[in-house]
């Protein structure tokens, strides 16, 4: 018997571009250890985020060719926040398969919202400040 991925979801303000968002190269890091450790990611990001539009401004599409060639397996997209139940609909069929979701700090409020009320038992979610972080004693 064959065992399945893991499927993993990421998101965050963006993994390729760190212009104003060192935690870039965390997200690069996290994603290719849990490939290498075998699992499927995906990770996805705001279409037009500032991020990336600075990067593309300043430094054009290098680091974007850079970026696959570096890290082929992570599947990379790109998304726009639909409205109301259109907005449900999109998520649910993101994470429709996924095991894990990993939702970094600055990842847009809509999706924040959308994680909060995703309620499926096999999806673990975890992002920083979430209702299901368990509390850290300073």
């Amino acid at each position: 018997m064959t065992q399945q991925a893991l499927r993993i979801v990421v998101f965050s303000p963006s993994i390729i571009s760190d212009i104003g968002n060192p935690q870039a190269t965390t997200v690069r890091a996290m994603c290719q250890a849990f490939l290498e450790l075998g699992c499927d990611v995906t990770h996805l990001e705001l279409r037009g985020n500032e991020h990336l539009k600075r990067m593309l401004a300043t430094r054009g599409y290098r680091p974007m060719r850079s970026f696959n060639l570096a890290y082929p397996g992570i599947r990379y997209r790109q998304y726009e926040i639909p409205d109301g139940l259109h907005r449900s609909v999109w998520f649910s069929r993101e994470l429709g398969t996924a095991d894990v979701v990993v939702v970094y700090p600055g990842t847009p409020q809509p999706v924040l919202e959308e994680v909060e009320g995703f309620e499926v038992r096999q999806v673990l979610r975890f992002w920083p400040g979430g209702s299901d972080v368990p509390e850290m004693d300073q």
